[in-house]
């Protein structure tokens, strides 16, 4: 899944013509002009000569002047076996380094050497070093019908015994086995003590692609270098697949797309739309000019993610040699199986950013009945920002993070006239800045623009602010305190402040946010709640003084309060709260907190936007519990040293785990054995959509504005309504192809509403490099939780619809009990590694540092000071001991008036 919906986890007579119709507008790609195609798409993506370099190649490798070397690392996993009965798990990470790259350019063959590695072999016990080796490239056929191979030896030891590995992978010439052979290496290992193995081993393609196109240069003395050396690596590389397959070239230095890749993404738009296209709706040139609009201002490394999924099916589909109605058949017979696998995944992602494209595109309005809304800014509020960290200033408090957490923080502190820095990760985009445009608000306003995903199996997408406001700019801006039964289980597990203390803490959130009834605050709420009054009664106005008993409900929004027709005040409802309110009408940390702190000319408080915190730096002698300064990294790539006398994390749940983790001093520093990373936890969903009789959707509403709580007892879910545009509606609608086209045409009559689940606190955050990794997965209670939410979710509907549509594997259609049962007994038999059959996200991501007095679980106690270490404290979502279960927001804002009170 490459985008996810925010659904549920608050954070998002026509004529036909052919591809080739006037309708058709400019690409925008430099040098093409999409053409009809009745031939081979080889017509369209020419590639070089099949021969073993392309001159090019060789004319700028001779033209390069000092010697280069890369490196780079693959990784092989499997069995091998030393008899018939015994066979033991193998992994290895093999560091290949090319010590010079001008040989790319002359050789029938390249020899690379082995520079170290790493073997897990369980034969023997413990890891093991490799001491050296080479790995031979693309050695090419010595006679005919022998395959290109790639063959590897090195060495490695253990306990006084020195082992040979010795592998190959063999490439034909058949296309569609391309994944398996770059994937495969035959393995077998000897000892002079008689030891022997043998084996297949394979890697992941994403991760062989990686390892190709993030490898490291090594003596470049400039940018430059580095990018004519991977340019070059890259050619040499994609010359020798085209070679032995025929395949697009695949790999490229540039962070977007090659131009055959961009070609690609044309051909599979053409093949995922609807075919014919509508007249006046978008054309193929409109959705790759939208996709490439959206890489271009997108950010963090998984934006890699599309490129290696195009890559994926260039390797899987041989896209060259078919016509376009081949290739739709094809992709058609591998999604309609509904079975995990990489091509599989790869087609579900880009089919997800195609639609994505398509359907918010403005030409897409009319076709759908959409209207789309314009933003009347009220307030026009701009903060001043500054480009770089200042330099010899110590200030009273550093804060990183701007979000919830940190705004309230700031707007506390500075009141009391403490100096304040203030750093933000993501950009600074006033409100009033903020577009109707779907793709340039999730690229802009989203962490990795949307794209951060957690591990397999959940794969579930992970949405988080990264802009000056944070969560507070594209959530929905509704507000849940906790559930009296969560706030006992903290207290269980050690959570030190007392409901009293907590419910002070809301009130005066409530009072500074202007936190009330959705129906005070917006003339048009969602109307999904209308086909849900049958089973659950009547809406009821919110309790703002305790805990949500059971019952059917309207939200509480900090929105500002509606007064008559005035369009000068109150929520517009414009439906687009997950992108930002450019009408400026949620009272958010940007609108209040950061407002006050920054606007008001009497207080110091200075922010710089771009500015990644990477780790804390810990002082030295007396003060090595102290920290001294946090490492930023700017968005141009230079670093700085943010000083200060008290620090606070607020970085969310990922981002501030990600900082303690990188920080090997502070851990060294802190209590032993601090569960970083730990009790990860989120509240996720994954809606379902019903047509009902009537066009409802003539004009927007508020995206999220009635919620069912269940009778006590064990439940473990909430019942969300859910509005959106019509891209965030078509990441969220299950199908392909023709299902997916049929279902996002009866837009106007569409209704979708979801089971919301908190997740057990058994995930984690771990580190890659210097990379955060995300753990989420999904406990069997968990998936039963959502199963039994989602029947009650499906059922109420029922009642006043004919047709709900679940999304679980490409679209469950539930009409009948019958059809209930089985939808029923399917979820029921979902096992971890069927996840990809139900996609979930979150905007909920929560644990990681968890607040507790208890020091086996807690990385902060009541003082919300890391333990050991003096002036570092962490306030966000990631000191959640255990989830919440529902929006996280006002406990968030609370514990950081808590925060502010300790300081």
């Amino acid at each position: 899944m490459v985008l996810g919906s925010t659904i549920g986890t608050d954070c998002g007579p026509l004529g036909y013509t052919t591809f080739s119709s006037a309708v058709r507008r400019e690409s925008g790609l430099p040098g093409n002009e999409f053409k009809q195609r009745s031939g081979p798409i080889s017509t369209v993506i020419p590639g070089p000569p099949h021969q073993f370099l392309s001159r090019g190649l060789k004319a700028n490798l001779t033209a390069m002047g000092d010697q280069l070397a890369l490196e780079f690392t693959e990784t092989f996993r499997g069995m091998l076996a030393r008899s018939a009965s015994a066979a033991d798990s193998f992994s290895c990470q093999v560091n290949v380094r090319l010590p010079d790259l001008h040989p790319l350019g002359t050789a029938d063959s390249v020899t690379a050497m082995v520079s170290g590695g790493r073997v897990e072999w369980a034969y023997l016990g413990t890891p093991a070093n490799i001491t050296g080796g080479a790995v031979e490239l693309f050695r090419r056929p010595q006679s005919p019908g022998e395959p290109t191979t790639i063959t590897y030896l090195f060495t490695f030891s253990s306990g006084g015994t020195e082992y040979t590995f010795r592998g190959e992978k063999a490439l034909a010439n058949h296309t569609a086995s391309a994944a398996d052979e770059l994937c495969t290496v035959q393995a077998t290992i000897d000892s002079a003590q008689g030891i022997h193995a043998v084996g297949a081993l394979s890697c992941q393609l994403d991760e062989l692609l990686h390892a190709y196109e993030e490898a490291a240069l090594l003596g470049a003395s400039a940018a430059t270098d580095i990018a004519t050396g991977l340019d070059q690596f890259h050619q040499f590389l994609n010359d020798q697949l085209q070679n032995i397959y025929k395949l697009p070239a695949l790999l490229g230095a540039d962070r977007l797309l090659t131009e055959d890749l961009w070609r690609l993404v044309a051909v599979l738009a053409e093949v995922l739309l609807p075919s014919p296209l509508p007249a006046g709706g978008p054309a193929i040139s409109d959705v790759v000019a939208g996709i490439k609009g959206f890489l271009q201002k997108a950010s963090g490394k998984e934006v890699q993610q599309i490129r290696t999924l195009l890559q994926i099916i260039g390797i899987f589909i041989p896209i060259l040699e078919l016509e376009v109605d081949k290739i739709r058949e094809l992709v058609r017979s591998i999604v309609s199986e509904e079975k995990d696998s990489p091509i599989r995944e790869a087609l579900a992602g880009i089919h997800q950013i195609v639609v994505f494209a398509y359907y918010a595109d403005d030409h897409a309005d009319k076709m759908l009945g959409y209207v789309r809304p314009v933003h009347q800014a009220a307030h026009h509020t701009h903060f001043k920002v500054a480009n770089a960290v200042p330099k010899d200033r110590v200030f009273d408090v550093v804060i990183a993070g701007t979000g919830p957490a940190g705004s309230l923080l700031a707007d506390s502190l500075s009141s009391r006239g403490k100096s304040v820095l203030l750093l933000e990760a993501g950009p600074y985009i006033p409100e009033d800045q903020i577009t109707t445009n779907e793709l340039d608000s999730i690229a802009r306003l989203y962490k990795s623009s949307g794209l951060q995903i957690a591990g397999k199996p959940s794969s579930i997408t992970v949405l988080q602010g990264a802009c000056v406001g944070g969560g507070g700019v594209i959530n929905n801006g509704i507000f849940f305190p906790l559930p009296a039964a969560t706030l006992q289980t903290w207290q269980e597990a050690g959570f030190p402040f007392s409901s009293e203390k907590l419910w002070e803490a809301y009130g005066v959130v409530a009072s500074d946010l202007n936190i009330g009834d959705v129906k005070d605050k917006a003339q048009f709420l969602n109307p999904a709640s209308n086909y849900l009054e049958h089973r659950f009664g009547k809406a009821q106005a919110p309790p703002l003084d305790g805990p949500v008993p059971p019952g059917f409900y309207r939200m509480l929004l900090n929105l500002e309060t509606r007064i008559g027709d005035d369009t000068k005040a109150g929520c517009r409802s414009t439906g687009l709260c997950n992108l930002g309110c450019g009408s400026e009408r949620k009272v958010n940390s940007y609108q209040h907190y950061l407002a006050n702190a920054l606007l008001d000319s009497s207080r110091d408080v200075v922010l710089v936007p771009n500015a990644s915190v990477v780790k804390a730096v810990m002082g030295s002698g007396n003060s090595t519990h102290h920290v001294d300064g946090l490492r930023v990294q700017m968005a141009d790539g230079s670093t700085a040293l943010a000083r200060g006398k008290e620090f606070i994390l607020c970085c969310g749940p990922v981002g501030s785990s990600g900082v303690l983790l990188r920080s090997d001093e502070l851990r060294k520093a802190a209590t032993p054995g601090l569960p970083i990373g730990k009790r990860f936890c989120a509240n996720v969903a994954s809606p379902v959509f019903a047509v009902v009789p009537t066009p409802i959707n003539d004009h927007t509403s508020v995206q999220m504005t009635h919620f069912y709580v269940p009778p006590a007892g064990g439940d473990g879910f909430v019942l969300e309504t859910w509005f959106s545009p019509p891209g965030g509606l078509a990441l969220a609608m299950p199908g392909f192809l023709e299902d997916h086209a049929q279902r996002m045409s009866q837009y106007q009559k569409l209704i979708s509403a979801s089971a919301v689940v908190g997740t057990q606190p058994t995930g984690a955050i771990t580190l890659s490099g210097d990379d955060t990794v995300i753990d989420l997965p999904l406990a069997p209670v968990d998936l039963d939780r959502f199963r039994h939410g989602t029947i009650l979710l499906v059922s109420a509907l029922l009642d006043s619809v004919d047709a709900v549509n679940v999304r679980f594997g490409n679209g469950r259609v539930i009409k009948t009990p019958a059809d209930l049962d089985k939808l029923d007994k399917e979820m029921a038999a979902l096992k971890p590694n069927d996840l990809f059959l139900l996609p979930m996200s979150t905007a909920h991501p929560q644990g990681g540092n968890a607040l507790s007095d208890d020091p086996s679980i807690g990385v902060v106690g009541a003082d919300f000071r890391v333990r050991g270490i003096e002036n570092l404290r962490v306030c966000d979502g990631s000191v959640f001991p255990v989830v919440a279960s529902v929006n996280p927001q006002w406990t968030i804002f609370a514990l950081a008036h808590l925060c502010a009170a300790a300081m």
